[in-house]
């Protein structure tokens, strides 16, 4: 069974925290629930850091799979691939035009957040709250094993972010501590079992 992983950083074989403005306080060595997966069960990983819905959906436009394990992304974030050298108006847009661009995008990623979930043989999953009553994505919510929860620039849960100096040097990979990579792992493993 050929297995295919894809997403962004939460999904990402590789270790993310180099590219983190946190790196600093990252201690812990890299252990992610993604490689061991991959290593497990032969998984090929296309997933990368700061991917937004649309780079997600070009990961596996060219890729076959008989079971794909998809996070899907924050739907308010914008590609990295896009030329801002051609796009003046990106660099310095009036306000209107960044109300307008940030609807327009978060209405196309909600669309292919849509699409990604309802491909066939798919495990379409996210840690994002705006995914909690998502149809045909399972929410995942490790709040004592994330990173997302104690990040300053997040809209979730601002009264832990005094604790981010405990949970920072415990993070592995993924945004997880160990205990979180390990709980993906078991989680992971449980949907690849069945589906064999």
């Amino acid at each position: 069974m050929k297995i295919v992983l894809a997403g962004d950083s939460y999904s990402d074989v590789q270790d993310f925290r180099v590219h983190s403005k946190y790196k600093d306080w990252y201690k812990a060595p890299h252990y992610s629930w993604a490689n061991e997966i991959c290593m497990r069960f032969g998984a090929e990983s296309y997933a990368d850091w700061g991917s937004s819905q649309w780079d997600i959906w070009k990961q596996i436009q060219t890729v076959d799979w008989d079971f794909l394990i998809v996070n899907v992304t924050a739907c308010s974030r914008f590609t990295k691939k896009i030329d801002y050298g051609v796009l003046d108006w990106v660099k310095q847009p009036t306000d209107e035009q960044r109300v307008q661009i940030q609807q327009k995008f978060k209405q196309k990623n909600k669309q292919l957040a849509n699409k990604i979930a309802q491909l066939q043989n798919c495990y379409c999953w996210s840690p994002f709250p705006e995914f909690e009553s998502w149809d045909g994505v399972d929410y995942i919510e490790l709040r004592d094993w994330d990173e997302l929860w104690y990040t300053p620039s997040n809209d979730y849960d601002s009264d832990r972010i005094e604790k981010r100096q405990e949970i920072f040097p415990r993070i592995t990979g993924n945004h997880f501590t160990q205990e979180g990579n390990d709980w993906m792992i078991t989680h992971i493993t449980q949907k690849i079992k069945e589906r064999l």
